[in-house]
Order: C-alpha cells, then sequence, then structure tokens
C-alpha cells in the first residue's frame, strides 16, 4: 500500500511538471558585497548567510514558484554543505540543491585545502579527489540534491591536467565514470560545457546519457548556442545570468533584466528547442531580482502560456503578487515598465564618462528630460502604495530606480559640463549628497532591515572593491559604478567603448523602430511579430517561433525616405548568436524590388569569447548594427526584410 501511495505522489508530480520546466533554479552569486554582509549584521552570524537567511529565502522561492538552488559560493563564508542544518532547510522547504558549473559533486571546491588535501589536479591526485566527492554522496545521498559532475578548476578557474584536447576529454571521461559509480543509478546529474570545457564537448566528449546538458549565455542573456542535433533526445538545461560579476564589465546588485527579454531567451528560443528540464538564473544577491525571479517561476511553470504580450502580463503579475490593486497597481506597473526600457538604454553599472560623451548632445537632452521625467513618476507612485507595501517595495526597487536616475542625470550633465572643472567638481558634490541621502533613506524603511544592504554607498572605509573604486568612496559594491572621479589613470575611450565610439559613421544613422513597418507576411510557419519590451526600441520584431528553418521568407517591409547622398541602409539587431554551431544569423533584403542579398547579424556565429567586440561592447549598447552601402535612392524607397535564419530580432532600421 505504501508502495502505491509513493508511486501514485511520484505520478502525479510528474504530472504537474510534464507542460514545465522540471528545475527553475536560482544561483545566489557574487554575494560578498551584499546579501552576505547583510546576512551577517540582520542575523548576528559570524559568516553571513545562516541557515535563518536561508530560510526566509527559501519561504520566497516557493512563493514565486522556484525550486532549485544553487547557494551562495563565495570564499570567505562557509561551504553551505559543511552545515547540515543548511540541507535540512532546504529540505523542509521542499527545495532541491544543486551547485555551480565549477562546483561539481555538491562541493564548494573555493575552500579545497590543498596543504591537507594536495593538489586540484585529477591526473595527479585522483583519490583525494575522489574521496573528497564521496564525502557528499556518504552524507546526502537521501537529500533532494541535483549533482552537477565534470571538472574544473579551483572557483572558476579553467580545468587542471592534460594539455592536449585528446588527454583533457579522456581525464573527464574518467572522471564522469567516477563521480556516477559514486552516485549510483537513480541520481540525477547535470553537467554543464562551460567556457575551456565547451570545447572539450565539441571536440567529442561522452557526456552519461541520463545526464542533463546545461548550456549557458554569454554572461549578459543572449545564449550561446544550444545542443543541436547531437543532444536531440536527451535532457537540455540553460544556466542564465541576470546579473554578473567578472571581466571585461559586471552588473550585479542592480537589476535591468525585462521580462520580455527573459520570456524570449528562455522560452522563444530555449523552450522551443529542446532546453526544457531545468533553467537557473543568476540573480546575484537575490532580492533585487524580484522581478526576474517571479517571471522565472511563471514562465517556467509553464512556457506555453507565454507569448509577445508577456512582458506587461509578468509585471501585472507580480505587482499583484506584492498585494497592490486598483490605481496603486497599475501605476506601479507602469512605473517598472519605464524602469527597464531606461534600463535596456543604458544599465547604471555600464554608464561611464565615455559613453555619455559620445552621445550627440541633443541626445543627451532627450534622455536626461526622460530620466527626470521617470524621477517625478516614481516620487508621484510611492505616494500611492500604501505604506505597509511602500517600504518593501521601495527597499527593492526605489533604490535601484533612483539610482538609475541619478546616474543617468548626472552623466548627461557631466558630459555637458566638457571642459568645466569646477562644474564637474559640483556635480560630484551633487552626487555624493543625493546619494547619501537615498542611503539614509533605504536604511530607515522597514524598521532598519534593509540597512547596508545596498552597500553602503557613502562610508569610505567600505571601499575595498577591485575595479574603478579609487579609494574615493561613493557606490564600492561590485556592480562597479563607474564615476568619471573613479577612473583609473590612462583610461582610453576604447575601454568603454559604445556603438558612437567604435564606428562614430554607423552611429550617426537615422533610425527608427522596426515596429513602424507598412507590412508582414508569414511563410514557412513563422512570422515577425512585435515584443513589446525587447530590444532598445522596446518593440522590436522577432522572427518567430524560433525553430531551424521556420519563418524562412517571413516578410517584413518598409517605406524609407532618404535624402541625397544617403545611400547605406542601416539595419540594427539584438546582439544574439545563431542557435547551433555551424549555422549562421542572417536575414535576406530587398530594395526596390532588387535581387536579395545576404545580411549576416554581426558577432552571431559564437566564435567570440567575452572579450570579442560583440561580447565586449555592442552589450553595452543592447544593439548592433550594420550597414550595406550604395542600395538606396533619394527619395522614397521600398526595403523588404526575409527571414532566413532562426533567432534574428529586428530592432531598428535606418538610412546613412
Amino acid at each position: 500500500m505504501k508502495l502505491i501511495v509513493v508511486l501514485s505522489a511520484a505520478l502525479a508530480a510528474a504530472s504537474a511538471i510534464a507542460d514545465g520546466v522540471r528545475y527553475r533554479g536560482v544561483f545566489i552569486n557574487d554575494e560578498d558585497w551584499g546579501l552576505r554582509p547583510w546576512c551577517k549584521a540582520r542575523f548576528g552570524k559570524e559568516r553571513g548567510i545562516c541557515a535563518e537567511a536561508y530560510r526566509e529565502i527559501f519561504a520566497d522561492m516557493k512563493s514565486r514558484g522556484v525550486n532549485l538552488l544553487w547557494p551562495a559560493m563565495h570564499p570567505g563564508a562557509y561551504e553551505f554543505v559543511a552545515r547540515r542544518e543548511n540541507m535540512d532547510a532546504a529540505r523542509e522547504a521542499g527545495i532541491t540543491i544543486g551547485t555551480s558549473h565549477c562546483e561539481p559533486m555538491l562541493r564548494n571546491n573555493c575552500y579545497w585545502n590543498k596543504k591537507e588535501l594536495g593538489v586540484w589536479d585529477y591526473s595527479e591526485n585522483k583519490s583525494g579527489i575522489d574521496a573528497y566527492w564521496k564525502w557528499s554522496v556518504d552524507n546526502y545521498g537521501d537529500y533532494d540534491c541535483l549533482w552537477t559532475i565534470g571538472i574544473r578548476g579551483i572557483h572558476d578557474e579553467g580545468m587542471k591536467g592534460p594539455k592536449d584536447v585528446e588527454g583533457r576529454i579522456k581525464l573527464m571521461e574518467d572522471v564522469f565514470a567516477a563521480q556516477k559509480a559514486m552516485l549510483g543509478p537513480n541520481r540525477p546529474t547535470v553537467f554543464c560545457p562551460y567556457k575551456e570545457v565547451l570545447s572539450l564537448y565539441d571536440a567529442g566528449l561522452k557526456v552519461p546519457d541520463d545526464t542533463t546538458l546545461l548550456w549557458v549565455d554569454d554572461n549578459f542573456g543572449y545564449c550561446r548556442r544550444l545542443g543541436g542535433p547531437k543532444a536531440e533526445g536527451r535532457r537540455q538545461g540553460l544556466y542564465w545570468h541576470a546579473s554578473y560579476f567578472g571581466g571585461p564589465h559586471s552588473y550585479t546588485h542592480v537589476c535591468t533584466t525585462p521580462p520580455a527579454f527573459m520570456w524570449y531567451q528562455l522560452v522563444a528560443r530555449c523552450w522551443e528547442n529542446g532546453v526544457r528540464d531545468m533553467w537557473v538564473v543568476n540573480v546575484g544577491d537575490y532580492y533585487p531580482a524580484d522581478v526576474s525571479i517571479y517571471a522565472l517561476g511563471q514562465l517556467g511553470a509553464n512556457p506555453a502560456a507565454w507569448g509577445v504580450d508577456s512582458h506587461k502580463k509578468l509585471l501585472s503579475g507580480y505587482v499583484a503578487s506584492l498585494g497592490m490593486s486598483g490605481k496603486s497597481a497599475s501605476r506601479t506597473v507602469s512605473l517598472l515598465d519605464e524602469y527597464y526600457r531606461l534600463g535596456w538604454i543604458r544599465k547604471p553599472e555600464l554608464m561611464s564618462a565615455q559613453w555619455a560623451g559620445a552621445l550627440p548632445k541633443e541626445e543627451r537632452a532627450a534622455l536626461d528630460a526622460q530620466y527626470a521625467a521617470f524621477g517625478k513618476q516614481l516620487d508621484d507612485t510611492l505616494s500611492l502604495i500604501p505604506k505597509e507595501k511602500r517600504d518593501r517595495f521601495f527597499a527593492i526597487h526605489g533604490y535601484s530606480a533612483r539610482l538609475l536616475v541619478i546616474a543617468g542625470r548626472y552623466f548627461m550633465a557631466w558630459a555637458d559640463a566638457d571642459g568645466n572643472d569646477e562644474a564637474r567638481q559640483k556635480l560630484e558634490e551633487k552626487v555624493r549628497s543625493e546619494l547619501a541621502a537615498l542611503d539614509a533613506e533605504v536604511a530607515s524603511v522597514e524598521g532598519g532591515r534593509w540597512k547596508n544592504f545596498w552597500w553602503d554607498t557613502t562610508t569610505e572605509k567600505r571601499q575595498e572593491t577591485r575595479w574603478f573604486s579609487g579609494g574615493k568612496g561613493v557606490n564600492g559594491w561590485a556592480s562597479q559604478m563607474q564615476w568619471p572621479w573613479n577612473e583609473p589613470e590612462g583610461m582610453r575611450p576604447k575601454d568603454r567603448c559604445t556603438v558612437y565610439l567604435a564606428d562614430p559613421w554607423i552611429a550617426a544613422a537615422k533610425m527608427r523602430d522596426a515596429a513602424d513597418c507598412v507590412a508582414t507576411k508569414p511563410a514557412t510557419g513563422g512570422a515577425w511579430k512585435e515584443v513589446y519590451g525587447l530590444g532598445a526600441s522596446y518593440r522590436a520584431m522577432a522572427l518567430l517561433p524560433v525553430r531551424p528553418g521556420v519563418g524562412k521568407g517571413a516578410e517584413i517591409t518598409f517605406e524609407i525616405e532618404a535624402k541625397e547622398g544617403e545611400k547605406a541602409l542601416v539595419l540594427q539587431f539584438l546582439p544574439d548568436m545563431r542557435l547551433y554551431p555551424g549555422e549562421k544569423l542572417r536575414v535576406e533584403v530587398s530594395v526596390n524590388g532588387g535581387e536579395r542579398f545576404a545580411v549576416e547579424v554581426p558577432g552571431s556565429d559564437g566564435r567570440e569569447d567575452e572579450n570579442g567586440w560583440t561580447r565586449r561592447y555592442a552589450v553595452q549598447d543592447g544593439f548592433i548594427r550594420t550597414a550595406k552601402r550604395g542600395v538606396l535612392k533619394p527619395g522614397k524607397n521600398r526595403v523588404t526584410v526575409y527571414g532566413l535564419d532562426a533567432g534574428v530580432v529586428l530592432d531598428k532600421i535606418g538610412v546613412r
């Protein structure tokens, strides 16, 4: 009888997730500057994120429909599994525990003691590393865990051992065999071919058939590649970033990832192409990514229910989940919507002197007006939210929104004061004062609960971060606000590159939204569709559904006026990548009924690492442009863009 009940429960659980993503997870990461010191002060525990803090997080995850956690893993605290009360808290809450791509077998190897345990090199210390991994199985083999297999270096370093590809593949397959032998046949496993490990997979590495393949993005949300025919029929997942700390630039602690972008990447691209077993989102310090966590839970629970109108629906659902209704709810949805629009134009952490100075003066003026209007919208909306809900909303979202306003207006004014050192000094004093007031305001709400959560922006002694703090205070957290007074000496324009600096010619093009087309026509089961909340236009046209061969030949037509001398057609795309290795990301274009020519999305071939031009610079702008010269005539031109490859998003079109 007991067996029947257990089997029935298992079947019911399987049925419940049949239409959704089985593991919907979050990764708490880069917690050193926000969540960990905040938890330490709040709970009075020596090393930060304790079981009490995790219990709060687990309860919040459950309310958001999220069921998997990769715990905080930076050195300086303690290993999550080293304290059984953490695992017991997860078990009580019904949360599955896993570990990141560089923490195999539930072990956070940044705590590996080389002096006692030997080198972290499987080719030299197999028995020592095997014993280290076996400890996890012995202690937590009966807990609900998702076991990451494989091996990389210590704390996200590259893999150690043989230098040749054949030797590295052999070593990795030996690792798989040892790990699977420890785990036995019924414990779920996942393998993430990340960075140098991906080349081994492409070179023929054999991953156990029952192991989920976890693909990755480029750290900015653009999926590097999916499995393709080689992975057909096996479980696949995605590791995706709503927060990132690392080179060549970071964005942590402030979350400006629009729900529309999450829908397009997770559902339209991944779910549609078989990536359905697990989605894990890096959410940094957790709480600032509240909307992203809600969206993950909703999208993952029933991906097929969401479409091109997901953005506003997700924001409305999120605001309702906070207990708001009526006028205050509708105004809050509008506020969040504008926050994400401005955040797409430029994340506050990626604003810089070089970016602001390169903007045309009229564009700076327009942006400044938008930031100012958003600041007023924030104040008006907060006044409508009942106090019992307003304090928490302000602590999580109000701070980020006001920081966006302060930073945006400051950088526009700083660029306008070019050559006026006295004016710039006054601007620095003003922004420091505004940040101090903001810090004091957030520290006062909810009985001081959020004090110091935002990295105590005004305290000089806490500026120990490595990048751009300059020892001068103001916003020293790892998201690295790039205030001009903190820039290292010798900073060159290309170090903070934008389209305006990289290619002034193409930056001067006159652009219009692709959604302002005159006609669309479907073909081969697909069509160009407007996705509100996506792209720099915030209403980009995506070729949907995103499946190989679907939408080939689908048309989107524009009528474009060109003046004498304006002969180049400029296309602006999302800086995305092709779906699978060996494919391309292209459209075909015909001007005035002429012969079609192919246009490839720059940087979409997937060969760049994070230091390539597109991954380093275009992701900061949120778009990539390319031009076809000499194809327009003076006067009216009729331009038709045809779908060719799956995964293209056309954002704007223009002339030069």
